[in-house]
């Protein structure tokens, strides 16, 4: 079992404000999309709440909340901890900023899109680039006014 976090994060490691995007990045959509379509994907309330009906393509979709939602392919956990010992495949850590925050001494890999630019976020990713060591990076790409590279990074200790 691997667990993966995958993120879109300004220079300032900003990942939203007000509960959205900052950002719009349609290339980026797709590629989150095409890579945590057939996982397990772990989130939080908020996260959800911003995805709610663009979900539709996430096999497995859990939610840490004490809200119970009433989708059938929903699944909520009140701890997301003994969740992950739990699974038997890799999991996708999709957000928000406190489950990615929790998790973090978990990760094993960080799909990251490195936005070069500051937004005015409110929330943040945790930082992570003392036990993780970039393994893979893309060119720079430019959509919407806005440059940025795929990246992985992998744990380094």
């Amino acid at each position: 079992m691997s667990i993966k976090f995958i993120a879109a994060i300004d220079a300032n490691r900003g990942i939203g404000k007000n509960g959205k995007l900052p950002w719009d990045l349609p290339n980026d959509r797709a590629q989150f999309y095409e890579k945590v379509k057939n996982g397990h994907v772990l989130m939080g309330s908020s996260t959800y709440s911003e995805l709610r009906g663009k979900i539709e393509h996430i096999a497995h979709c859990t939610i840490f909340s004490s809200h119970k939602y009433g989708a059938d392919d929903i699944q909520t956990v009140d701890d997301p901890l003994k969740y992950m010992k739990t699974l038997n495949s890799d999991v996708w850590v999709i957000g928000g900023a406190s489950i990615y925050e929790l998790l973090m001494p978990f990760a094993d890999e960080l799909h990251i899109t490195q936005i070069e630019a500051i937004f005015d976020c409110d929330r943040y990713f945790p930082e992570f680039k003392k036990n993780f060591s970039l393994a893979e990076e893309s060119p720079p790409m430019l959509e919407n006014d806005i440059t940025y590279k795929f990246q992985v990074w992998k744990r380094s200790n």
